[in-house]
């Protein structure tokens, strides 16, 4: 036991080392509730107004004023983790890599990073995710050590103006005015949203009418838009994985049980993923 309490508190020691050292003591992130800068008082966060908040023990900051229990429960959270990491979505992934690497994006905020996945493939990047799932954001501070996580709104994201040189949204609420507000001059922002045939072979599994998805788009004023790039493949999913899938979307809360149950039917199944990018610059 004393081996394992040791080697807890080495790794909390870890959390709180790369959490300090990124955000060089909280001058660059803002307090929710006044908008003051915060500043790192031992393992608080506080303003000058006196509003505090406390690191985790995993080197997270919930800066969530609001709906202390909002976004993914436990067991959405654990079904995106083992569907994430079964590498399904990796193209899709490195792809994101590789865009930012393009457009020499070097600090970049997940706006809804959900458990980190995306960020994860972006080592030689600065990353910060917020995400309004505690939850979510506790598995990110987890499994990527040299990123930033904080629990807050996309729509209130606590960072200083101008900060970020890329903000990256996968199948996630999006805030134009808040992410102008978060860019550096030239900054891009990366829209994933799903394409016309994402997942439609789930779908005929499931319903009687299956349809296709609405062609995506983003038409926002204080961004130019640069390009749009599509991601198209078809995976192998297996039965445990595509209850985890399945569970993910918008579907699973407006799906009646006993469609759902014919997913227990298939051992596996061909699905087409299909994701629409878009690529923004910020407006001068």
């Amino acid at each position: 036991m004393l081996v394992q309490s040791s080697t807890i508190l080495e790794n909390n020691s870890l959390y709180f080392s790369y959490f300090f050292d990124i955000i060089n003591d909280g001058d660059i992130m803002i307090c929710p509730i006044c908008k003051e800068k915060l500043d790192k008082q031992n393992n608080v966060f506080r303003c000058i107004n006196n509003h505090s908040f406390d690191i985790s023990k995993y080197g997270y900051v919930n800066l969530l004023t609001s709906k202390p229990n909002a976004g993914d429960n436990k067991e959405l959270v654990n079904a995106r983790v083992a569907f994430l990491n079964a590498g399904y979505y990796s193209t899709l992934a490195i792809v994101i890599r590789d865009i930012f690497q393009e457009y020499n994006a070097s600090k970049i905020l997940d706006a809804g990073c959900g458990t980190g996945y995306y960020l994860s493939f972006l080592s030689d990047f600065d990353v910060y995710g917020v995400d309004i799932s505690k939850l979510a954001i506790e598995k990110a501070a987890k499994t990527n050590k040299k990123g930033t996580f904080v629990v807050a709104s996309t729509q209130n994201v606590p960072f200083e103006n101008e900060f970020f040189s890329g903000i990256l949204s996968v199948f996630a609420p999006k805030f134009e005015d808040e992410y102008f507000r978060l860019l550096e001059k030239d900054g891009v922002v990366v829209i994933v949203l799903p394409g016309k045939e994402h997942l439609f072979e789930l779908k005929q599994a499931i319903y009687d009418n299956p349809y296709y998805n609405k062609e995506a788009t983003v038409n926002w004023k204080k961004f130019s838009f640069l390009e749009k790039r599509n991601v198209k493949q078809i995976v192998s999913i297996n039965q445990e994985h595509l209850l985890t899938l399945f569970s993910m979307t918008p579907y699973a809360y407006k799906t009646k049980s006993e469609d759902v149950s014919k997913l227990n039917h298939l051992n596996e199944l061909s699905v087409t993923l299909d994701f629409d990018i878009f690529i923004l610059k910020k407006a001068n």
